[in-house]
């Protein structure tokens, strides 16, 4: 850290709550906020970037791995039909019937609803506490669900045919539909699943 600025933040001397997340005004002007978000390591943080008014995007960073652990949920329940298709080009107009990944949902065989529970669970490979790391995740899935929030992980893999590169900015977001087009382009995923459960069809 030689010839760098250090700033360590203390959590425990704020009083500010965004989301249930103890936050940091970083900047002191609102347009940038340090959320504690333990987990993946003891003192893992999250983010939250104003790009508006009244509009923001989550920087989630390892308090997931993968979309499945936060999708689907009761806030943001499994489409009838995916518009558009996870299986297609990210602006095609193609459609997915959501019934398809009945049968490969773990929560099916755990008597769940599959439309409302996430795919996957955390995982003490992945996190130092998998039950701080299932608080924060509970916390950030309310950001998920806002649409005023871009909510994006370290990992987002799905992302990548979505958001520009630097230097291009992220403001105006709402306005590219990126929030929609990257929601459940993590099924696919789950392509060879579900070819090995006979689900695809020529239709998808």
């Amino acid at each position: 850290m030689e010839g760098r600025e250090v700033i360590e933040v203390e959590f425990n001397d704020t009083s500010l709550q965004i989301g249930n997340f103890s936050a940091i005004d970083f900047f002191g002007d609102g347009s940038f906020y340090l959320l504690e978000g333990p987990g993946h390591t003891p003192e893992h943080i999250c983010a939250l970037a104003r790009t508006s008014k009244d509009k923001f995007v989550f920087l989630g960073g390892d308090a997931a791995h993968h979309n499945g652990q936060y999708r689907p949920t009761e806030r943001i329940p499994l489409p009838e039909y995916i518009r558009p298709s996870p299986f297609k080009d990210v602006h095609s107009h193609s459609v997915c019937p959501g019934e398809i990944f009945e049968r490969i949902h773990p929560a099916v065989a755990l008597g769940e609803d599959y439309r409302t529970t996430p795919f996957y669970n955390q995982s003490s490979t992945a996190d130092a506490s998998v039950i701080d790391g299932g608080i924060t995740l509970g916390k950030a899935e309310v950001f998920d669900a806002s649409p005023d929030v871009l909510f994006i992980i370290a990992h987002d893999a799905s992302m990548k045919d979505i958001l520009p590169f630097l230097p291009a900015k992220l403001n105006g977001w709402e306005e590219r539909d990126w929030k929609e087009l990257n929601r459940w382009k993590f099924l696919q995923d789950f392509e060879k699943a579900l070819e090995l459960a006979g689900n695809r069809t020529q239709n998808d």
